[in-house]
């Protein structure tokens, strides 16, 4: 008989979490005049023929790593305007454009997507001082707005249990790249910017930062990360979709709320044996659910706790989730002493 599905699900998405995060779909964002449409690729092969010269030559470098995207899809439009209906109608990570005037448009439509809809898609943009963590702000005028489906890709692949801190671009010399001050690195790196190192050996990525720099209660200090965003929107996608897939419709009563509890609690503990979150902690959320049975008549003051946990919420199911993720190390402080 086994375990009851929701848990298998769960189970099979926790397992494969950071090999699936390492496999991530890139959306390449080009402007053609007539040859609009949507191509999704596995290989470079498969980017159209009909595209510009300039556009093939930005959508094979989303190809151009040792472990490409699972998949790379190509959004061919003339109309900005179609842009938003297009993006959320396709399943992606990472999107990507070499379309300056079209930037800011996009770094919108890609806070709206995650703000308001509640999809957690970003975007790797150039020059994009957007303030948001899901926009990352590549800011290397070397190689400008061309690199940035590299860049994306390189990002979309990254395994959850690493951060693109420090990340090898053997494509580029040294030669090509000016070395800058430890200042003005930390400078750029506060300001919300993703830039490339040049060590004097080698070029590489800086700290892996999206573009947010306004924090607040909701969001700290842990929101600037790339690293954590992803795993964030990792955790809240594999919910959302093994609760869509095996929950939804199910009589709505205590046991089965808390059946999806443990079922959660039991995926974050394989998250945490893997070294991708820390301590958690999953209940039903009490106070949202007072809060809203007060609107149905309930008189709180008269019941207990068991009864508020009991009392039904008609097709509501109110979830509280306290996490901490693990973050990557990336400072390392050396004390050496003579002996």
């Amino acid at each position: 008989m086994g375990m009851p599905e929701i848990f298998i699900n769960f189970k099979a998405k926790s397992s494969n979490f950071i090999r699936q995060s390492a496999r991530g779909i890139v959306c390449v964002l080009i402007k053609e005049t007539t040859n609009v449409g949507i191509t999704h690729c596995i290989s470079e092969t498969e980017i159209p023929g009909n595209i510009t010269e300039k556009n093939k030559s930005f959508c094979k470098m989303a190809f151009n790593i040792n472990r490409p995207p699972s998949e790379v899809i190509i959004v061919a439009y003339s109309d900005k305007t179609k842009i938003s209906s297009i993006l959320e109608t396709i399943s992606f990570n990472y999107c990507c454009t070499n379309v300056s005037n079209d930037t800011d448009h996009i770094a919108t439509i890609i806070k709206d997507m995650r703000d308001t809809k509640k999809i957690k898609v970003k975007a790797v943009l150039y020059n994009s001082k957007s303030d948001h963590e899901g926009i990352i702000n590549f800011t290397d005028s070397t190689k400008g707005i061309n690199y940035t489906s590299r860049i994306t890709s390189i990002i979309a692949t990254t395994p959850l249990d690493k951060s693109v801190t420090y990340f090898v671009l053997n494509d580029i010399e040294t030669k090509d790249i000016q070395m800058l001050s430890k200042a003005d690195m930390d400078i750029r790196v506060n300001n919300g910017e993703l830039f490339i190192v040049n060590d004097g050996v080698k070029c590489k990525l800086s700290r892996g930062v999206n573009s947010l720099v306004t924090t607040n209660e909701v969001k700290t200090e842990d929101f600037k990360t790339i690293k954590i965003i992803d795993i964030m929107d990792k955790i809240d996608h594999d919910i959302r979709t093994t609760v869509a897939d095996n929950y939804t419709g199910t009589g709505n009563n205590y046991n089965n709320k808390m059946n999806l509890v443990v079922a959660i609690r039991q995926y974050l503990e394989d998250l945490q044996n893997q070294g991708i979150v820390g301590k958690f902690n999953v209940e039903l959320d009490l106070e949202a659910q007072i809060k809203y049975i007060k609107t149905l008549g309930a008189k709180i003051d008269e019941m207990t706790e068991t009864e508020i946990k009991h009392y039904n919420t008609r097709k509501k199911v109110f979830i509280i989730i306290n996490v901490q993720l693990i973050d990557a190390m990336e400072d390392f402080y050396f004390s050496v002493n003579l002996m």
